[in-house]
């Protein structure tokens, strides 16, 4: 496999394989030593996984609390299947982590147990690969800011992006909003290119509700449909 890849920093860079019959991307950051126990890892995480099922691109994101002694309490994970969407499914699991930084964990949910590998980045986030067949996914894990969230932990200016697929193919989005505290989006305007198909400075608003465990619902109007989200809250400046 060869690589290439851009320096950002001492703590951090990017890359992207070179080779003719595969592609892929990512980044690499420097880890912290002293979080290479499971007692560094503890307080409420929020997480965002991407995908695939037997049969489609699969979609994960939630939150839980770790005990710093390898247990995960209070797991819940809003899950989009190709479409098929289940939300506010609850879990728990179990975690290891070793000297080295490696850890294992098994999470369950109804439809049964699975199994990931992660890496320690810090105490404040890791980055988790599953080790089962289906669903495959990669993700990041991040630490939780606040004890407790509420609407008023989404106020001021928020730039975004996203990706996913529509039914012409692949989605890409960016775009900000004003969010006011209370449960209310405006200002929003957003560019998006659908498979090749662009549309540039679309207005939109939008309503929100946020629980204390740090989920959230959005609902997004544009002039040409509604659609829905959920999304954690990592910190007020982040989710």
């Amino acid at each position: 496999t060869s690589l290439r890849l851009v320096v950002a920093s001492h703590r951090e860079g990017r890359l992207i394989e070179f080779d003719i019959f595969a592609n892929g991307s990512g980044t690499f950051e420097m880890q912290d030593p002293s979080a290479f126990l499971n007692s560094a890892i503890v307080g409420g995480y929020a997480f965002r996984f991407d995908g695939v099922s037997a049969t489609a691109a699969m979609l994960a994101a939630g939150r839980f609390t770790a005990n710093g002694a390898g247990t995960m309490t209070a797991g819940v994970e809003d899950i989009n299947d190709g479409g098929f969407v289940s939300s506010n499914v609850a879990f728990t699991g179990t975690y290891n982590v070793t000297s080295s930084g490696r850890g294992t964990a098994t999470v369950t949910n109804p439809d049964g147990p699975s199994v990931f590998s992660f890496y320690v980045v810090s105490a404040r986030k890791l980055v988790f690969v599953s080790l089962d067949f289906v669903p495959a996914f990669l993700g990041i894990v991040e630490q939780q800011t606040l004890p407790s969230f509420s609407n008023a932990s989404l106020a001021g200016d928020y730039a975004f992006a996203s990706s996913g697929y529509s039914a012409s193919g692949i989605v890409y989005t960016a775009g900000r909003f004003t969010a006011d505290g209370i449960g209310a989006i405006s200002d929003g305007l957003l560019d998006e290119n659908d498979t090749g198909a662009a549309s540039e400075n679309v207005p939109f608003t939008g309503t929100y509700l946020i629980s204390s465990n740090g989920r959230g619902e959005l609902a997004v109007a544009t002039e040409a449909d509604v659609a829905d989200f959920a999304f954690y809250m990592v910190s007020p400046d982040r989710a």
